[in-house]
């Protein structure tokens, strides 16, 4: 570990990063976390019911009154006393058994990860400061959902593979960014919304495989740098003396909106739901042993968790699917397109002379800031009022699809398929209302667990194999409450709980979820 804190270290590296973009640097990392923050979620925190100390939770989700314990106070080897099997009648006669037994846990770091501070679902990272949700990654800070091999990543969240970025949110292999949003194998990009495939562009909108751009205005590479130097000069002063810098998505509406061909805003694609449907069924006998309904007569049950996606009618006529999480929720209703839309619009562009300082040129924006709400690239089939689709077939109401197929109602369907009703799954398959997973199958209410089959109502568990209602555990088999109790009995438990799961979903109800079992109470 090198000399200092965490903290510490996690500034210096932001000091460099920041001194790459800009030239150079005299703002520390906390003095931008207001700013940092304001586009992704940031963590909640608690009080630890064994020791009062602060714990770091990632979603503010855990009911009220339940008891939260930070993960290194987890005694992982304590022994439970058996329940008495006679009394467990449904979901609730469990609960009661084991209420005493369920902590939330936060504060949660897995596998190789050292060098971290105030963190929670921390996997096989380095040096991570006030951030949740980071996966085989290091130096990031104020950040969240970040993961796949980035580094030296601030103020940030939704990225994978990226480096060297400051305040970047949904991106892809982007490098050396700053405030740059929804945008794939890019480099030097600075004030940017979706641009990919592109290198050495500034405060431009909606561009591919673009270089030396600056207003959507392509350059000549000579003049493109004498521009950059001097803007980059501009706007390390503005963000030194306010803390912050313009939001893309605070830009006024244009005095005059442009006139694009109105027939481009009306192609929708047709898709096939029956595929999901099918996907879903099946999904169905898997857990439950029986189907209970489509997609869309279940959506009020696979929706109770996760960030709902919505359709809008655009500024031009067209139809475009957006939510209500990271960015989206700040698009004006004058600049959220489609992508259709957003092809036709990339090609306004500002003139030079409107780029002569960063006054004028921001002044000028919202001549061609609009915002493409859907975004598609690599294969794709039949994702239907999908946000995000990144390789992905057979989606439904999804917000971010990434290498994804047969799913509906969930925020991330990251390298997983057949998941719904999931907030965030990574390599699953085979599961319904499961969140902030890795490696789940045939799993139901699932909450911050890896490696798992056949199992349900669990959290902060780990190899769990036809497991219910375990806390905080690890390499258990037909276990219930932390404790294994044979096959046989446990097939008969099974049986009980499912018998009431399948009544409360028949009957219109969501019942029980993986949140609100450390209420002692009825079910709500």
């Amino acid at each position: 570990m090198s000399p200092g804190s965490v903290k510490e270290n996690v500034d210096a590296a932001f000091r460099n990063t920041f001194s790459i973009i800009f030239g150079e640097c005299n703002v520390a990392l906390d003095d931008l976390q207001d700013y940092f923050w304001e586009n992704h979620p940031r963590a909640t925190t608690r009080r630890s019911s064994a020791s009062d100390k602060e714990v770091v939770l990632s979603r503010p989700t855990y009911c009220e009154g339940a008891k939260v314990v930070s993960q290194e106070e987890i005694d992982f080897s304590k022994k439970f006393e058996p329940l008495d099997i006679n009394e467990i009648k449904d979901i609730d006669s469990i609960i009661a058994a084991i209420h005493e037994r369920i902590y939330y846990a936060g504060n949660k770091v897995f596998g190789t990860s050292e060098d971290y501070e105030e963190v929670d679902n921390c996997t096989n990272s380095f040096y991570a400061y006030d951030s949740h949700d980071i996966t085989n990654s290091k130096y990031v800070g104020h950040c969240s959902y970040v993961g796949d091999e980035s580094e030296y990543v601030f103020g940030s969240s939704w990225c994978t593979r990226s480096k060297h970025a400051i305040r970047i949110v949904g991106a892809d292999m982007v490098t050396r960014a700053f405030e740059t949003h929804l945008s794939a194998g890019s480099s030097d990009l600075f004030f940017c919304y979706n641009c990919n495939g592109c290198s050495n562009v500034m405060f431009s909108f909606n561009q591919k495989a673009k270089r030396n751009m600056i207003g959507n205005l392509e350059l000549e590479k000579g003049r493109y740098i004498e521009l950059r130097k001097k803007l980059a000069v501009e706007c390390r002063e503005y963000i030194e003396r306010n803390k912050r810098f313009y939001s893309m998505f605070k830009l006024p509406k244009p005095e005059i909106m442009p006139k694009i061909n109105a027939a481009t805003g009306q192609r929708k694609e047709i898709g096939d739901l029956k595929k999901i449907d099918d996907a879903f069924r099946t999904t169905c006998r898997v857990i439950f042993g029986s189907e209970i309904g489509s997609v869309k007569e279940c959506e009020h049950f696979l929706s109770e968790k996760i960030s709902r996606q919505r359709s809008i009618e655009t500024p031009f006529g067209g139809t475009a699917p957006t939510t209500d999480i990271f960015f989206y929720k700040d698009i004006g209703a004058h600049a959220g397109v489609n992508a259709f839309e957003a092809e036709e619009l990339a090609k306004i562009h500002l003139d030079a002379k409107e780029m002569q300082s960063l006054e004028k040129l921001v002044a000028s924006l919202p001549k061609i800031a609009f915002f493409s709400l859907d975004f598609k690239e690599g294969s794709t089939l039949n994702n239907m009022d999908t946000v995000i689709v990144y390789n992905s077939a057979n989606t439904y109401r999804v917000v971010d699809a990434t290498f994804a197929k047969d799913c509906a109602y969930c925020t991330m369907a990251l390298h997983s398929e057949h998941v719904f009703g999931c907030y965030r799954t990574v390599h699953s398959k085979f599961c319904i209302k499961c969140h902030d997973c890795f490696y789940l199958s045939g799993c139901f209410e699932m909450d911050g667990c890896s490696n798992c089959t056949n199992s349900m109502f669990c959290h902060n568990c780990e190899n769990l194999d036809n497991c219910m209602f375990c806390f905080n555990t690890k390499s258990k088999r037909y276990a219930i409450g932390n404790v294994e109790i044979g096959r046989e009995m446990y097939v008969r438990i099974k049986k009980l709980v499912l018998e009431d799961v399948l009544k409360g979903i028949r009957c219109g109800k969501t019942g029980r979820s993986i949140y609100d079992v450390g209420y002692a109470g009825k079910r709500r």
